[in-house]
Parts: structure tokens; C-alpha cells; sequence
């Protein structure tokens, strides 16, 4: 039997906008280009089937021919991020949406890092075997993270100069968010859809931001965001919905990365 077919939700749309929805990857074997942890695909499991539920509960019926929901995903080219993508794709399907294969989008990249040997995922690189200068940078970002600070506070006033600037980050971001989020996208607009981005916590701190949002919380491994697509105002600078209102997410001070 075929999984029935979901239709987005018409209250949750204007300006022929559909719906955008950020994750934070699950928990990763380990930040150095390591994949998931069982847990951390138990963690996107549990963010993908509350996610299609919570599409369910609001889903109307746009006219008399339904026509399946459309979800595009695009992931960071971590590993941590393309086993979520992969993972929340599936589990999206079986839900019954028309889930593409995420694609890989470098602008959802975590902060990187300039090493001799080019620039660095910032979670990728083990400051004990660095050279250069951003061993050091490395050594006092890890070390204020150990200690419970936020080390990305220092980041984007410039305290880590081997470390990729904020204005950077943030160009990259507004790139992808011209491209890909904003009306007029032909392959996605031709249909209602869901647009997923599945990224890093500091990037998706960033990208509320730019929403509107001043002062974010710090998202959860494996928790989903819901937002408004369309132009930024009409994502009015808070979610929607989170996974986390219905326990999807675990909680906690993890490497914001």
C-alpha cells in the first residue's frame, strides 16, 4: 500500500510562499568529519516524523486535485549534515512527501579555517596536530569552549584571525538565501513544496538573524525549525514551530558547531 500523500499547509503560506525549515544536524561520531551516532539518526528520526506531523495536523486541501507536497533539500557538505539530510529524506517519504535526494550546498558550511593546507571546516581540524597560526586559534577556541564559554562571541569580533570573518559567513548565507529561499525559485514555486536547509548551529543562529530574530537560542542536534518562505519579513523573525516543542530534540550546551 502507498504511503498517503501530503498536501503543505495553505494557512501557513503567503505571497505564494511555502514553507523553509532549518536542522541542526544530529549527534556526530565526532566533529572531525565524523557521521552520526545511532543516537544521532534516532535524533533526525524523531525531527523528521515530528516534522511531517506537524505538516499533517495544519494540511488543507488547496483545491479540488490535491497535489503531494514537494520537499527540496539542500545540506552542508559536512558528513554530520549529509547523513541528516539523507536520514530526514527518507523518513520524510515513508511520511508520504515528494522528498528529493538532498543536494550539497557550500554556503551552509561551518566557519572554516585557513591551514597550510587550505581552508579547513573548522570542526575538521585537530589543534594538537596544527601548524601555523591557527594552532593557536585553535587551542584558545577549544579551550573557552571547554570552560562553558561561547567561543563564537569571540569569533565574530575577530579574536581567531586564521579563522574565516563573520562577514563572510554571513555573505555566504545571504547568497544562498537569495537563491534558493526567496519567491520566484522556478523549480520549486511550481508546485507547493517545503524548502529544508540542514546546516550548523552558528549558521542557523545567522540566518534568524538576517530574519529578524535579534537574539536566537542556540539550536538543539537534531532539532527542525519551521519558518514562512517568501520575502524575510514574512518569516517575522520566529519559528513557527520547532521540533523541540514536542521532545524531538535533545537539549543541551554542545559544540555549536
Amino acid at each position: 500500500m502507498s504511503p498517503t500523500r501530503l498536501t503543505v499547509p495553505c494557512e501557513a503560506r503567503c505571497c505564494d510562499a511555502e514553507l523553509v525549515v532549518v536542522v541542526r544536524h544530529g549527534e556526530p561520531v565526532s566533529y572531525c568529519d565524523g557521521g552520526l551516532t545511532p543516537n544521532g539518526r534516532h535524533q533526525i528520526e524523531l525531527c523528521g516524523a515530528a516534522l511531517a506531523g506537524q505538516l499533517h495536523f495544519s494540511v488543507k486541501q488547496r483545491s479540488s486535485f490535491e497535489r503531494p507536497a514537494r520537499v527540496v533539500t539542500w545540506t552542508s557538505p559536512s558528513r554530520r549534515c549529509r547523513e541528516t539530510a539523507s536520514t530526514l529524506v527518507a523518513v520524510l517519504r515513508d511520511e508520504g512527501f515528494l522528498a528529493r535526494r538532498a543536494r550539497v550546498r557550500w554556503e551552509l558550511a561551518p566557519v572554516q579555517v585557513r591551514t597550510p593546507s587550505g581552508m579547513v571546516d573548522l570542526a575538521a581540524v585537530i589543534p594538537e596536530v596544527e601548524e601555523g597560526p591557527a594552532a593557536g586559534d585553535l587551542e584558545r577556541f577549544w579551550e573557552k569552549h571547554r570552560s562553558g564559554e561561547n567561543p563564537f562571541a569571540l569569533w565574530e569580533v575577530g579574536e581567531f584571525p586564521s579563522f574565516e570573518p563573520l562577514v563572510s559567513v554571513q555573505a555566504r548565507l545571504e547568497a544562498l538565501d537569495s537563491d534558493i529561499l526567496s519567491p520566484g525559485v522556478s523549480e520549486i514555486d511550481a508546485e507547493c513544496g517545503v524548502r529544508v536547509l540542514v546546516t550548523h548551529c552558528e549558521n542557523i543562529r545567522l540566518l534568524e538573524q538576517s530574519w529578524g530574530l535579534a537574539d536566537p537560542p542556540g539550536a538543539a542536534l537534531g532539532e527542525a525549525r519551521l519558518y514562512r518562505s517568501g520575502c524575510r519579513a514574512e518569516r517575522c523573525g520566529r519559528a513557527l514551530w520547532t521540533s523541540k516543542m514536542q521532545g524531538g530534540s535533545d537539549s543541551g550546551e554542545e559544540a555549536r558547531t
